[in-house]
């Protein structure tokens, strides 16, 4: 690994780094992955909990009392809080160097496709379109109910507030972001925006203010004789306004390609692509505010089934399906 990450820019990340990463909704976690805040990370699996150097040498290990896989995990910029989520519990981390997660206790069971922290809300979304919003570091319970209002699928919820939330879906071929206003009861769509240039979502995440949606934009061209020709892209939304920024939008090379995951850093995004006759690849792409397209910054082969986090501005976890553990400097290992 060329480099390493400084304390300082540990630091930043606390401030700075994604939270709330949805992977691809086809495939469960096995392992997940989040910073301790001092250059080191957390490596979650159904056998124990490995605290990990800036090199993955594990140097410490505590035991997983669920005994189960996680679910999944996210962060939440400002409020320097880390969550790792299983079936009926929380690891919650104070993102200040401390290693040992504290477990909390869901009021009930919860089968969590993806997870996001805002502030100290944590919102969980299972494959049913269902949501449950809890408050850290108890977790209280604050809503739970339906994600959305006439999405066929919710990839991702984001608690904007105690009684409202932005939920990314489906509705049949298109790519739907809702904000949901629950003050009035049952839930009322206080706005909602459709991404045009996208009809297939594979992985959403959220971070300062905004939403990032990876996906395709599969279209038919005479030239193919009826095949699709795929377009990979790369979209901002902010969640204030739902204005929408096209990061990168670029004809895929392959024949057949599938966005697998994303993770959102502070100045760049993470995209683990899935290519015929390619293999997986982790792309990271510059998202400047403003810079379009978004500047290609790195590629790198990985295992497939592999996640992905960030745990420093520019240096990013890979973990494989079998929980080995690399760290890579996404700006200098080019």
């Amino acid at each position: 690994m060329a480099g390493r990450p400084t304390r300082r820019a540990a630091a930043l990340a606390l401030f700075a780094l994604a939270a709330g990463c949805a992977g691809a909704p086809h495939r469960p976690r096995d392992v997940a992955v989040v910073p301790t805040g001092d250059g080191n990370l957390l490596r979650y699996t159904a056998a124990e909990v490995t605290v990990l150097d800036q090199q993955g040498r594990a140097i410490g290990r505590f035991t997983n009392p669920t005994t189960k896989a996680p679910r999944g995990a996210a962060l939440a910029m400002g409020s320097q809080l880390a969550v790792a989520v299983f079936d009926d519990r929380l690891a919650v981390t104070e993102l200040s160097g401390t290693n040992e997660p504290t477990w909390v206790a869901l009021a009930s069971p919860f089968p969590t496709r993806s997870a996001s922290l805002d502030a100290d809300r944590c919102a969980l979304v299972d494959g049913a379109g269902n949501a449950r919003v809890v408050q850290l570091p108890a977790s209280n319970q604050l809503w739970q109910g339906k994600a959305g209002l006439g999405l066929d699928d919710v990839v991702l919820v984001v608690a904007t507030g105690a009684a409202e939330h932005v939920a990314v879906g489906r509705r049949s071929h298109d790519v739907v972001v809702q904000r949901m206003d629950y003050r009035r009861g049952d839930g009322l769509v206080a706005a909602e925006t459709t991404i045009r240039d996208m009809n297939v979502l594979g992985a959403a995440g959220h971070a300062g203010g905004a939403l990032f949606l990876a996906g395709l934009r599969e279209v038919s061209a005479a030239s193919t004789r009826g095949a699709l020709v795929q377009y990979f892209v790369l979209v901002r939304v902010d969640l204030a306004t739902f204005r929408t920024e096209v990061l990168q939008d670029e004809k895929c090379a392959a024949l057949e390609t599938r966005v697998m995951d994303l993770a959102v850093g502070p100045e760049m995004l993470a995209v683990v692509l899935e290519q015929y006759k390619r293999g997986t690849s982790l792309r990271v792409f510059d998202q400047v505010q403003g810079r379009r397209p978004a500047t290609w910054a790195f590629e790198r082969k990985i295992a497939p089934g592999s996640s992905i986090a960030w745990i420093s501005p520019d240096y990013v976890a890979v973990v494989g399906p079998d929980g080995e553990t690399q760290v890579l400097h996404a700006v200098s290992d080019r």
